[in-house]
């Protein structure tokens, strides 16, 4: 027999399974300050709360529909004991359907399309959800990086920047990956694609024969970042006018 208090803590940490996959994806699409680990804790709690509420409203408008399709919760809770003895495998199926439809939710909601789409929106214009949210936070740890980045997802296309490095020469490519640390520090790195070009300092102009090149923030003074509509293509070095 496994003791009871072993038994609750493996259906706790069961249960943050949803707020788990609802932070792994964030981390992964979103950048964020870092934060303690009690807030981190939080998180991953009331995510896996909100997410198995819903799932929960969900199994109900599903027990109300096919009653006789769906898992007896009242005989459930009125012997629990006795109806898990007598419907061990319907319960255990059950339960992971459940679990698996609250990840899937929680996994879903980290999308960050989600706050950009329709829905979203016309929730925002409720009086409701405005008393209890408040207007849009105007302060937000996002890197600049990031938002420049991700300022035209709506047509997306290839993203051209030219990078003035400390020694006054310039960089010049299309934006492949940066890091999306919300903490501008000097150890974050940007990758540019080609075709790439040079401008050194005394303004002569070279064309980089790489595929690919990192640039250190530490040696970025000022970045000049241009959105290209989605049908452009990278073509030839794209040099910055002369100032």
């Amino acid at each position: 027999m496994v003791p009871s208090s072993l038994l609750g803590a493996i259906l706790f940490l069961f249960l943050l399974t949803p707020g788990l996959a609802y932070v792994l994806r964030r981390e992964r699409v979103i950048p964020e300050a870092r934060r303690s680990t009690f807030r981190e804790s939080v998180q991953v709690v009331a995510a896996s709360a909100i997410s198995l509420f819903a799932a929960g409203l969900l199994f109900s408008a599903a027990r109300s529909i096919w009653p006789s399709h769906t898992l007896n919760v009242r005989g459930l809770i009125q012997a629990p004991g006795t109806f898990a003895v007598g419907h061990h495998v319907e319960l255990a199926w059950w339960s992971i359907g459940f679990l698996a439809t609250a990840t899937v939710l929680a996994w879903v909601a980290a999308d960050p399309r989600i706050p950009k789409s329709r829905l979203a929106a016309w929730m925002g214009g409720l009086a409701i959800i405005r008393a209890v949210v408040g207007p849009p936070a105007r302060i937000r740890p996002e890197s600049a990086w990031y938002v420049l980045a991700h300022r035209y997802d709506d047509d997306p296309g290839l993203i051209h920047v030219a990078a003035q490095l400390d020694d006054g020469s310039c960089i010049v490519g299309y934006l492949f990956q940066y890091n999306i640390d919300t903490d501008e520090g000097q150890d974050r790195d940007m990758v540019l694609h080609g075709p790439l070009g040079l401008v050194a300092a005394d303004g002569t102009r070279h064309n980089l024969g790489a595929s690919f090149t990192v640039i250190s923030a530490r040696r970025i003074v000022r970045l000049d970042v241009t959105h290209l509509p989605s049908s452009a293509d990278a073509g030839q070095v794209a040099f910055p006018d002369p100032v």
